[in-house]
């Protein structure tokens, strides 16, 4: 009887352990929808022990969106986060373009060709958070957005959140979160 109890509590503690793992959820796999900060919250809503939105030293930046955008066309640029020393093992990102006034009118499309991103319901953001060696900065490359092909009044001017987590790879909280936007306007021919 003794020996039936004890198989019995290791295959319980294991199949508990199976459970609970399958059900958790990991955003170092995929971005969360809705921390961009175009509804106000961040990536510091979630991880624990972060330290305080945009610690000096530290910046997530778009490269190469124009000033001004036609409509329709397609737009290829890179997101870059920096933090202010090289102890930075993994890195996530998420970006919302969304009319200026109004921060629920999703404004464009996003692709990707990088293997590291993902879109989901009009954000763009990592997928399978990459790992580097100890770094400061890490580049998320091969992106595009496509401008709206017949803006309406409200997507004359456009408004993109992004957030960026430098974070140092061993979950336990120690994530730099950084948070910008950029505004970019229709051209106007």
């Amino acid at each position: 009887m003794k020996i039936n109890l004890r198989l019995f509590l290791i295959v319980f503690v294991v199949c508990s352990f199976v459970f609970i793992s399958a059900n958790k959820k990991n955003y170092a796999s995929y971005a969360p929808v809705g921390y961009t900060g175009a509804q106000t919250k961040t990536c510091t809503s979630c991880h624990s022990g972060t330290n305080n939105l945009n610690a000096s030293g530290g910046s997530v930046v778009i490269n190469n969106l124009p000033a001004t955008y036609t409509p329709g066309t397609k737009y290829n640029f890179t997101v870059t986060i920096k933090h202010a020393s090289a102890n930075r093992y993994s890195w996530g990102f998420a970006v919302k373009a969304v009319a200026t006034s109004s921060t629920t009118t999703v404004a464009g499309t996003f692709s990707t060709t990088n293997p590291n991103t993902a879109i989901a319901s009009n954000e763009l953001g990592h997928s399978n958070a990459p790992t580097t060696g100890a770094s400061n900065t890490y580049t998320f490359s091969n992106l595009s957005w496509t401008a709206p092909t017949n803006p309406t009044t409200a997507q004359q001017n456009i408004t993109f959140y992004v957030v960026g987590n430098a974070a140092n790879g061993i979950g336990d909280g120690g994530d730099f979160i950084y948070s910008a936007t950029q505004k970019i306007g229709r051209a106007h021919v």
